[in-house]
């Protein structure tokens, strides 16, 4: 029986194109750090209910949100953030996920789709009926 591939070893870097040193740099920033900041930026807005982010649209100074839009936003962000340090961490760590991984991942997406067609249902309805 073949053994599945994610338990190979971690692939040498070869040679040409970004350098090993920053390769490893970028993976443990894009894949682990800035993942984790969000997803610890959604555990914040999920626990409280409230998004606020300071942008400037109009006559407002800050986008708020509160109650189940503040709650689609957080975990949109959660999902992302999950996603995103899978494909850039562990991925790259490998040649190539084992296609259970491919799997969960396609799962992933479509749970994001669940709160964002969720927010742009809202903003639909509040572009046409105002409320």
């Amino acid at each position: 029986m073949i053994a599945p591939r994610h338990t190979r070893p971690p692939i040498p870097p070869d040679h040409g194109g970004e350098p090993p040193v920053t390769r490893e740099f970028n993976r443990w920033l894009y894949g682990l750090v800035l993942p984790g900041a969000v997803f610890l930026w959604s555990l914040f807005i999920l626990a409280g209910g409230r998004f606020r982010i300071p942008l400037r649209i109009r006559w407002r100074e800050f986008v708020d949100m509160t109650g189940p839009e503040a709650y689609a936003v957080g975990f949109l962000l959660l999902l992302t953030a999950v996603l995103v340090h899978r494909v850039r961490f562990w991925y790259e760590l490998y040649e190539s996920p084992p296609l259970y991984w491919k799997r969960q991942d396609q799962l992933l997406l479509l749970l994001c789709l669940i709160p964002l067609g969720y927010l742009l249902w809202r903003l639909i309805s509040l572009i046409v009926f105002g409320r």
